[in-house]
């Protein structure tokens, strides 16, 4: 019986030369990627931004520009595109075929931006100011759509129907949605009509008087004081 070999042979592709030539070109750009990425300043002068004159960017104005874009774009997350670039290179120095280049291109997208939605579900602050997003517009945007449709979804599971969800809908925009803090908002709450559903959800907002409530991806973080 023959043996099963688990090794994936790799067939050297033609134009070699172009393809280390390739390799050389992706690394450089991966490197000044990282630099520009690096060095962001939001005191830069960019496209969505007046700063001071002369960018303090170890790449110009340019990687001010780039950085600025990527992180109001993706967030953090733009730190994969460097090593994404490189492992494109590595790929073109051993000459390998890249099979179904559309679906690769498709997962690495979906990559980048799972990473933007998580950075922005996580709630982290950036390093260096809160000038963006953790997961930049395209996390944020993720973000909140999967909370909202997975939250519906939930709700139903629940066998909570329309008039409670939208019940807790309500109660949801009043508390993180108006111009008010929580104590406000609970306060404002308590002289309005709501149905069991929506006095269960102002209940749990009670009782978070000692451990706080988080905020709303990036929203205040207001916690409900004892008073």
């Amino acid at each position: 019986m023959a043996a099963i070999t688990n090794e994936i042979e790799v067939q050297p592709g033609k134009n070699s030369r172009a393809n280390e030539i390739i390799a050389i070109a992706l690394v450089a750009v991966a490197l000044l990627l990282f630099l520009c990425l690096f060095s962001y300043n939001p005191n830069d002068s960019s496209w969505n931004a007046a700063g001071a004159s002369g960018a303090r960017n170890l790449i110009g104005a340019v990687g001010a520009n780039v950085a600025a874009a990527l992180f109001q774009g993706i967030g953090l997350a733009a730190y994969l595109l460097p090593f994404l670039l490189l492992a494109a290179a590595w790929r073109r120095v051993r000459s390998r075929r890249i099979s179904a280049p559309v679906s690769r291109l498709a997962g690495l997208l979906v990559l980048v931006l799972s990473s933007s939605a998580l950075l922005s579900l996580a709630n982290i602050r950036p390093f260096f100011d809160a000038s963006f997003n953790a997961g930049g517009l395209a996390g944020a945007i993720v973000a909140r759509a999967l909370v909202a449709g997975l939250n519906t979804v939930g709700l139903r599971r629940a066998g909570i129907d329309t008039g409670g969800r939208a019940e807790i809908k309500r109660a949801f925009d009043l508390l993180y949605r108006s111009d008010r803090n929580v104590s406000q908002a609970a306060a404002v709450a308590a002289v309005e009509s709501w149905s069991e559903t929506g006095r269960l959800f102002w209940d749990f907002v009670g009782t978070a008087k000692k451990k706080g409530l988080c905020d709303w991806l990036g929203g205040r973080r207001d916690a409900v004081s004892e008073e």
